[in-house]
């Protein structure tokens, strides 16, 4: 029984990670897809697009918490894509326990 309780929780955790590596992708994709113009950078334009997308699949995931107004004024302070994505790794990290806790991921 210990066994197979151990494999168990070895199986959900090895699902969470890949449901957080896909997550993470598609977000990736998201911004990356976002810089229409291929600056690597997003602009005021691209932003409002980039909000909306984001918002999207966030709901998507059962995500409803997500401070867009934040978001916009980080982009607008450093509108670098790796910038961005480095953001977004930073606080997906941050909340990870806690979305894996609520079911979202």
């Amino acid at each position: 029984l210990l066994s197979v309780t151990k494999k168990n929780g070895a199986a959900v955790a090895d699902k969470h990670r890949v449901v957080c590596d896909l997550f993470l992708k598609e977000i990736e994709k998201l911004v990356r897809r976002s810089d229409t113009n291929g600056s690597n950078t997003i602009d005021d334009k691209e932003l409002e697009y980039l909000c909306l997308r984001l918002q999207t699949q966030l709901l998507a995931h059962g995500v409803t918490e997500w401070d867009g107004s934040a978001f916009r004024e980080m982009v607008r302070e450093d509108n670098g894509v790796d910038h961005i994505l480095e953001y977004c790794r930073g606080r997906f990290e941050a909340r990870k326990e806690e979305l894996i806790e609520k079911g979202v991921l």
